[in-house]
C-alpha cells in the first residue's frame, strides 16, 4: 500500500517531536503530598510506542528505496554483463558492436536506465528532507549508481574501440590461415603433379622395353631359325 509522500513526513516530524515532548513534559514521578506517582514505567512504554512506530515508517521508507535500487541494479549488470563477455570469434566482435551502436540510439536501455535512476535520486532528495540515513555501504552505491550514466558511455566508447582493435586482429589471423590453407592446397597439387609425372615417365620406359629393336629390323635381320622339331611341325602342316 502507497502512502503519500506528503502525509509520511508530516507524521514523522510529529512522532519525533512527541518523543521529545513526552520527554519534556512528562516527569518520572509525581509527588502531590498525600499521592506519590511513578511514571517511569508509563513513560518508557510510551516512548517505546512512539519509537517503535517512527522505526516501521523510517524502515517502509528505507525498505522501498532499497527494491527500486537492487531492480536498478540489476538492469546495470544486466547491460555491463554483455558487453563484459570475452570475445573469441568474428561472429562476437560484430554482435557486440552491433549491441553498442543500439546503446547509443536515443530510445536505449541506458535511456530507461537514466530515467530510472532520476526518480531513485529524486527519492533520496525526499528521504534526506525526512532526516532517514542509510549505511555507508549503500548510500555510496547509490552515488556510484548517480553517475552511472556518465561513467558508461565512458566504458562503452573505450569498450567499442578495443573490439575494433580485437577485429582486426582476428581479421588477420584469418588471413594468415586462409593463406596457410592456399599454400597447403598449392603444396597438394604440385605433389600430384609429381605422381603423375613419375607414373607417366615409368610407363613411357615400359613402352620403349617392349618396342621391336630399330637397329635390328634395319639391317634386315629376321627371326631366330627354327629349330628341327618346329621345322618338321611346319612341314607336315604346309
Amino acid at each position: 500500500m502507497e502512502i503519500d509522500d506528503g502525509l509520511m513526513k508530516d507524521e514523522l516530524f510529529a512522532l519525533r517531536d512527541l518523543v521529545w515532548k513526552v520527554l519534556e513534559n512528562v516527569h518520572d514521578q509525581y509527588d502531590f503530598g498525600m499521592v506519590y506517582l511513578d511514571c517511569v514505567k508509563f513513560k518508557d512504554r510510551i516512548l517505546s510506542h512512539i519509537r517503535e512506530l517512527v522505526a516501521h515508517l523510517e524502515a517502509h521508507i528505507r525498505s522501498d528505496f532499497s527494491a527500486k535500487q537492487r531492480t536498478i541494479q540489476q538492469e546495470i549488470v544486466g547491460v555491463e554483463g554483455k558487453l563484459d563477455m570475452e570475445v573469441e570469434s568474428i561472429d562476437h566482435v560484430i554482435m557486440l558492436l552491433d549491441y553498442i551502436d543500439s546503446l547509443k540510439k536515443q530510445d536505449n536501455k541506458i535511456g530507461d536506465i537514466s530515467l530510472l535512476i532520476d526518480e531513485l535520486a529524486k527519492r533520496m532528495d525526499y528521504i534526506e528532507g525526512v532526516k532517514i540515513l542509510f549505511p555507508d555501504e549503500q548510500y555510496s552505491g547509490f552515488l556510484t549508481m548517480r553517475n552511472w550514466p556518465r561513467t558508461f558511455k565512458q566504458y562503452i566508447e573505450e569498450r567499442r574501440q578495443q573490439l575494433l582493435a580485437k577485429r582486426e586482429e582476428l581479421y588477420q589471423e584469418m588471413s594468415e590461415e586462409i593463406e596457410e590453407v592456399f599454400q597447403e592446397i598449392r603444396g597438394f597439387k604440385d605433389t600430384i603433379k609429381a605422381v603423375l609425372k613419375k607414373g607417366l615417365d615409368k610407363a613411357e620406359l615400359e613402352y620403349d622395353a617392349e618396342e621391336p629393336d630399330a637397329d635390328s629390323m634395319a639391317s634386315g635381320e629376321g627371326p631366330p631359325p627354327l629349330s628341327a622339331e618346329e621345322q618338321a611341325a611346319k612341314d607336315a602342316e604346309a
